[in-house]
């Protein structure tokens, strides 16, 4: 059941897990403890500090409910890769799916309970009075945003988790730390695609349906050189591509 808690702290979740967790930390916090429980703060301010504009006694419990189901699953993918650890690169994939399937199931098991029990939250005065002001309803925002951080980053690791199988070996030597700038033109194309998906779902939001086409049609111009000289890497442009618009449009439909 999908409600205004889900909406609050699945924005929660994406800040905690994506944003406000670095690379370093992603990649040492399951055989560095202080890594990991630096995660866990981190992340638990950040489930509290989601319920300043819902201020309530049960915001609060929803929280810490959040903050613990994350730490135990985190505990738990820990466990298995000290006891396999041969998992965590064989089945990198498969892991991260779960374990962002698993996070996102209990936000979602948690937030309904909650929303059984007391109803959705309500918005404290300091927050409501400035943003009715402006003719637009606090959950519309938070929507919105909640779209906006889904379609960046996540998307970005996501893609890359589902689909460096087929990353071509000279896309490889420039994601090397040595090579400086390859490595930038590599983050460019991370923003490229952020900057399509942002586009997407303004043109969906306004009712734009047939000008997404054009935005592929002019990538696909700038990129067309290379994709007619290297055959994988075509073929790697067009996944991305592909996955890039579908978790736009996925993405704008389920949030808005």
């Amino acid at each position: 059941m999908i409600n205004n808690w889900f909406y609050l702290f699945l924005t929660a979740h994406v800040l905690g897990d994506f944003y406000f967790q670095t690379d370093t930390v992603a990649r040492k916090k399951n055989t560095h403890p202080h890594w990991r429980w630096l995660h866990f703060a981190l992340y638990t301010a950040i489930a509290f500090a989601a319920v300043i504009p819902v201020w309530s006694a049960p915001a609060v419990f929803c929280a810490a409910a959040v903050a613990a189901s994350h730490i135990i699953i985190d505990l738990i993918k820990v466990l298995i890769c000290k006891i396999k650890p041969e998992c965590e690169e064989k089945h990198a994939c498969w892991i991260y799916g779960a374990d962002q399937i698993l996070h996102v199931t209990l936000i979602l098991a948690i937030c309904a309970w909650f929303y059984m029990r007391f109803g959705n939250p309500g918005i404290v005065a300091f927050v409501a009075r400035p943003v009715s002001a402006l003719g637009i309803h606090p959950i519309e925002i938070l929507k919105g945003l909640l779209l906006v951080l889904l379609i960046c980053k996540p998307v970005n690791i996501t893609f890359n988790k589902l689909f460096s199988h087929y990353r071509p070996s000279e896309v490889e030597s420039a994601e090397k730390p040595e090579d400086a700038q390859s490595t930038a033109a590599t983050k460019a194309g991370a923003t490229i695609g952020f900057l399509e998906r942002l586009i997407i779902v303004v043109l969906l939001g306004i009712g734009e349906y047939a000008s997404i086409g054009l935005i592929l049609a002019a990538k696909s111009i700038v990129r067309y050189s290379k994709i007619a000289e290297n055959r994988a890497f075509g073929e790697y442009y067009l996944i991305g591509t592909l996955f890039s618009v579908l978790s736009a449009l996925g993405l704008f439909f389920l949030i808005r």
